[in-house]
């Protein structure tokens, strides 16, 4: 566990325990710590080169090859959830799994690259010049960004069926391609404009080893989503 990581785990267990000792175990106490964490739930995505740390709560999700973790945000710090911490609280893993991926529901914004381009950069945007400037040669298509508001570690609104379903309804589209660009975005974009799987896969190869930091490299490979009237279906386009 990173030392931030330690930080606040026993920043957050000093502070439980010292509510608790105070207030002698009351109800309210362990209300309001219920209620404390349940606010700061969310789900990350792990990175290639992360594993999962023991006592962690994780799951695999139908993106193949990567897996998903409880975490907790507080003051841009990022802890994992475990079970001592939920058990304290009297929060059960589903409910916690429900809030946490209610949490991310409410934060997630999927936005045109344009839309991002032209928020960074208000007075100086050029499309042509900053759309060229990512140096990736093959999006002449509409590309989206899946984050969330903070625009960091914001990729686990893609686990959301409704998230996507509601997307694709947006853009009118049942098939898209998801790109893994790191552990804080992902790009989306309908799969008639995608082109050649391996040409992404070279893509997306050759920007985790130039742009992307090792511990922020999400996948090598791109994803098919296909949006159907009872669920939503992923496949990894290996090759």
């Amino acid at each position: 566990m990173k030392n931030n990581e330690i930080m606040m785990e026993n920043y957050l267990k000093n502070r439980i325990e010292e509510q608790i000792h105070i207030n002698k175990g009351t109800a309210e106490i362990y209300l309001a710590i219920r209620q404390w964490i349940e606010a700061r739930l969310t789900v990350r995505l792990l990175p290639q080169s992360e594993f999962i740390q023991p006592g962690t709560i994780s799951r695999i999700t139908k993106f193949d090859g990567i897996q998903s973790c409880l975490y907790i945000t507080h003051n841009k710090i990022q802890v994992y959830v475990t079970l001592e911490l939920l058990q304290i609280a009297g929060i059960s893993q589903d409910e916690a799994w429900e809030m946490a991926h209610k949490n991310v529901a409410e934060s997630c914004e999927i936005l045109t690259i344009k839309d991002i381009l032209s928020r960074q950069f208000p007075e100086m945007y050029d499309t042509e010049v900053a759309v060229s400037s990512l140096e990736v040669g093959m999006f002449e298509m509409e590309m989206y960004v899946l984050s969330n508001e903070s625009a960091t570690y914001g990729v686990a609104g893609i686990l959301n069926d409704e998230i996507l379903r509601d997307f694709g309804e947006r853009i009118d589209c049942r098939q898209l391609i998801a790109i893994p660009c790191s552990v804080h975005e992902i790009i989306l974009m309908r799969r008639s404009e995608a082109g050649d799987d391996e040409r992404m896969r070279e893509v997306i190869r050759d920007i985790n080893h130039s742009k992307v930091a090792p511990e922020e490299r999400l996948g090598d490979f791109p994803y098919l989503i296909t949006i159907g009237p009872d669920e939503v279906q992923v496949s990894a386009l290996k090759g």
